[in-house]
């Protein structure tokens, strides 16, 4: 682990009450788990919202990614702030591959965050 991540996780710990790092560690991979376990078993059609957030200068990868999955984005928002950029996706589509385009934001060190609401 680098050391800006470590340090990050002193501030989360120290902020949110954690008694120690493994407490906080173990909580986020615990929420991880729950995350990933209950979205694998959705299967069929479905509708999504995808919540992200990246830096603005970071918007190509976004893009590039989202190009590949453009027939399941139904209607797309995007917010500039200072320096980042909040873009929400309603999809609707086979459930495999609204996941693939989740997970694969999930992966990229450019992306902040990335959240998804399966309707």
């Amino acid at each position: 682990m680098d050391e800006d991540t470590a340090d990050e996780i002193e501030r989360m710990q120290r902020k949110l009450g954690f008694r120690n790092r493994s407490t906080l560690i173990r909580q986020a991979v615990s929420a991880l788990k729950k995350e990933h376990y209950g979205l694998d078993k959705i299967s069929g059609t479905c509708d999504a919202v995808l919540s992200i957030t990246y830096r603005e200068h970071e918007s190509a990868t976004l893009l590039s990614i989202a190009k590949n999955f453009e027939d399941l984005i139904k209607t797309e928002i995007h917010q500039h702030s200072v320096g980042l950029c909040a873009r929400i996706l309603i999809m609707h589509g086979d459930a495999k591959q609204i996941m693939e385009l989740f997970r694969e934001l999930k992966s990229r060190k450019e992306i902040r965050s990335v959240n998804i609401t399966v309707l």
